[in-house]
């Protein structure tokens, strides 16, 4: 399964743990969980321990046991990966302006200069040109409060822009758009076919277990946030004509349908309550 073990994670707290039901996880349940998807109780200790330290998991010991949820940090993560993947809302019409975001950070205070540009590439900024970068839509308000600081501290300018030309033509050249459409259309295609397949075999009486079940689901999940999570928030009337992305979301809705069960039965069977 493509995917850093960290994703893997992400994903597994970020669809299971908003079902509902579950709390925590144990580390035997994480092991249940992240085995079939390729990774080894080795590296998932090891990962699961530097995303602690990240701040984005608490650990608690219960016995000799550990049991680890979502810290602060670790849910900003999911919900923002969620909002630009499996929960995509449509932009509003657009009016016409681009944000631009410019900074001077000095030397010495290269790391916050770092952090910036991470969050501003996080959040669907395209770079333009050395310290300066634009969006088509206003700064989420994890971007916001950065920016906000920043300018405070003489570092950050913004300013408001009209492009004097094709916009949707400069979307696509800014956003990389047709690359991101390719990646999008290729997710669609293999999906579509799987979801068939799996029907079939399901028909004829050869359906995956649950084991396999579970692994194609998050497998699906990973690559389709992968996917979803490279495109910025754009209008519509700044994405392509022919934009894959709602037959993408569709395909995924199909797979996700054909393994839903034997996932679900999947994590039953190997969770672990959490008795304080």
């Amino acid at each position: 399964m493509a995917g850093s073990t960290e994703s893997k994670i992400f994903a597994v707290f970020g669809a299971i743990l908003d079902d509902g039901r579950y709390a925590r996880f144990s580390l035997s349940t994480l092991y249940a969980y992240l085995g079939p998807l390729g990774v080894t109780p080795e590296a998932a200790r090891l990962v699961l321990s530097r995303m602690a330290r990240k701040g984005y998991l608490a650990s608690r010991r219960k016995g000799r046991a550990s049991w680890y949820s979502l810290a602060a940090e670790g849910e900003a993560e999911v919900e923002r990966a969620v909002a630009r993947s499996v929960r995509r809302r449509e932009e509003g019409p657009w009016d016409g302006r681009f944000r631009l975001v410019s900074y001077e950070i000095p030397e010495a205070e290269r790391t916050e200069r770092a952090k910036l540009a991470s969050a501003l590439e996080a959040a669907g900024y395209a770079r333009v040109g050395s310290g300066l970068w634009a969006a088509a839509v206003d700064p989420e308000p994890r971007l916001r409060s950065l920016l906000d600081d920043a300018a405070a501290r003489g570092f950050v300018s913004e300013f408001s822009a009209e492009y004097r030309g094709e916009s949707r033509a400069f979307a696509a050249r800014l956003f990389r758009l047709r690359e991101r459409a390719a990646g999008i259309e290729d997710f669609r295609r293999r999906y579509a076919v799987e979801a068939e397949a799996i029907g079939a075999a399901r028909a004829a009486g050869r359906g995956p277990g649950d084991a396999a079940c579970f692994a194609r689901y998050f497998e699906a999940l990973t690559d389709y946030v992968a996917q979803m999570c490279l495109v910025p928030p754009l209008p519509r009337e700044l994405l392509p004509e022919d934009w894959p992305g709602p037959a993408a979301e569709a395909a995924y809705a199909r797979f996700r349908d054909e393994v839903r069960d034997g996932t679900n039965a999947y994590i039953t069977a190997h969770y672990q309550a959490f008795e304080a």
